[in-house]
């Protein structure tokens, strides 16, 4: 509890966010995948091919984030060399405009 005081709260998810959300779904159909192993119709070899498949997935999905990450690094460079009209525009961008109807 003590960590999350110390973080900003912010209305939308992070890099690490949606990287520990994937490894979460990931876990969990491989949960699902392992209560289905004494059924009489889970054999040996759909064992097998759920695993690679598993394999193939975790290596895609890392080198997926790591391009990501990537890209993303990229971005957060490129704007510590805005101007302050730059840096306004962006920041207009990600906050709703605040409209008076009176």
């Amino acid at each position: 509890y003590v960590v999350f005081e110390a973080l900003p709260n912010v209305p939308y998810l992070t890099y690490m966010d949606k990287y520990i959300l994937g490894s979460y779904g990931f876990l969990v159909v491989l949960m699902i995948e392992s209560a289905f192993l004494r059924q009489p119709w889970m054999t040996e070899a759909a064992d097998v091919v759920i695993f690679y498949i598993a394999i193939a997935w975790l290596i895609l999905y890392n080198i997926f984030f790591m391009i990501y990450g990537y890209f993303l690094r990229k971005d957060e460079e490129l704007k510590l060399t805005y101007s302050s009209d730059q840096i306004e525009k962006e920041v207009n961008l990600s906050r709703p405009g605040l409209r008076f109807d009176y």
